[in-house]
C-alpha cells in the first residue's frame, strides 16, 4: 500500500541500512527484494532503495568498524523541540538535528535502555512511499528488557502509547500506538542482543525469501515459524545487519 502523504509524529517513517560494503548490500537486497537503486547517489553515497519507481529504504556505507545494522526512524514535527524532550527524559542524543538538503533535518539518540532511534522531521521526502506490503517496510519492534522505561520515554518523546492487547494466542502483547494507529511493539531481547528497534518487511512467501537469503549468502536466524498475525523469520545479511520478514495474514489496506 502507499504510505501516508504525511507521517503523524511518533509512527515509523523511513528505515535504512548503514552497511560495511554497499555494493553487496545492494545486490543482495535488489535480489531478495526486487528493489531497484538510484543510479545517482545521494549526497554522502546514500543510495535510496525503490520498489515500483518508489523510495522504500536507504542504504549507505558505516564507518569502518561499526557493525552494520538497520535503523528506524520517527516521524517528528520538530526536531530540534524532540531532541530537547528526550534529553530530559533520559534519552542521549547522539547527532544533533541536523539538515539533510531539501529532504529534511534528522537526528539520532538513544533511549534509556540503549536502543539506537533516528528522527524524521520531513520536508521534500516524508519517509517511505510505500509500506505494509511485499518487499516494503511493515513493523517495527523494540527489543529492550524494560517496557515501563521505554514505554514513559517514547510517550514523552512523541507520544506513543504502550498497550497490552491479545493478538488471539492467549497471551498478551506490548504494542505502542498513535493517533489511534497500531505502528509498532516491544519485546524482551534475546539474551546477548543488546536492545535496539528491529525493522521487518513484508514477503510474499517467508519460507522462500529465506531460502532466497541463504543461497545469497545470509543466514537464517530465526526459521519460519506462525504467529497470530502471519509467518515471520529472522534473518542476518551477509555482512552481518539483522532484520525479519512476515507474510501477514491479513494485509493493510
Amino acid at each position: 500500500m502507499n504510505g501516508p502523504d504525511t507521517y503523524i509524529e511518533g509512527r515509523p517513517c523511513w528505515i535504512d541500512l548503514s552497511t560495511s560494503d554497499l555494493g553487496a548490500a545492494q545486490e543482495f537486497y535488489g535480489g531478495l527484494f526486487d528493489w531497484e537503486f538510484d543510479a545517482e547517489p545521494a549526497g554522502g553515497g546514500y543510495v535510496m532503495a525503490l520498489s515500483r519507481g518508489q523510495a522504500v529504504a536507504g542504504l549507505a556505507k558505516g564507518p569502518d568498524g561499526d557493525t552494520p545494522v538497520w535503523t528506524t526512524y520517527l516521524a517528528v514535527d520538530d526536531a530540534a523541540a524532540t531532541v530537547d524532550r528526550a534529553r530530559a527524559a533520559g534519552g542521549n542524543v547522539l547527532v544533533d538535528p541536523m539538515v539533510v538538503g531539501p529532504a529534511g533535518r534528522m537526528a539520532y539518540l538513544l533511549d534509556p535502555t540503549g536502543a539506537a532511534i533516528g528522527l524524521w522531521e520531513g520536508d521534500a521526502h516524508k519517509g517511505a512511499a510505500i509500506i505494509n506490503e511485499p518487499g516494503a517496510y511493515t513493523w517495527a519492534e523494540l527489543h529492550s528488557e524494560d517496557a515501563d522505561a521505554v514505554a514513559g520515554f517514547y510517550n514523552a518523546l512523541v507520544g506513543l502509547e504502550a498497550q497490552q492487547t491479545d493478538l488471539g494466542d492467549d497471551r498478551l502483547h506490548t504494542v505502542l500506538r498513535v493517533g489511534g494507529a497500531t505502528v509498532g511493539g516491544t519485546t524482551p531481547p534475546v539474551e546477548g542482543v543488546p536492545p535496539h528497534w528491529h525493522v521487518y518487511f513484508g514477503a510474499t512467501d517467508t519460507d522462500a525469501i529465506c531460502a532466497a537469503a541463504t543461497a545469497r549468502g545470509g543466514e537464517t536466524m530465526a526459521w519460519p515459524h506462525d504467529t497470530p498475525v502471519g509467518r515471520v523469520a529472522t534473518i542476518s545479511d551477509p555482512q552481518g545487519a539483522t532484520f525479519s520478514v512476515i507474510t501477514l495474514n491479513e494485509w493493510p489496506q
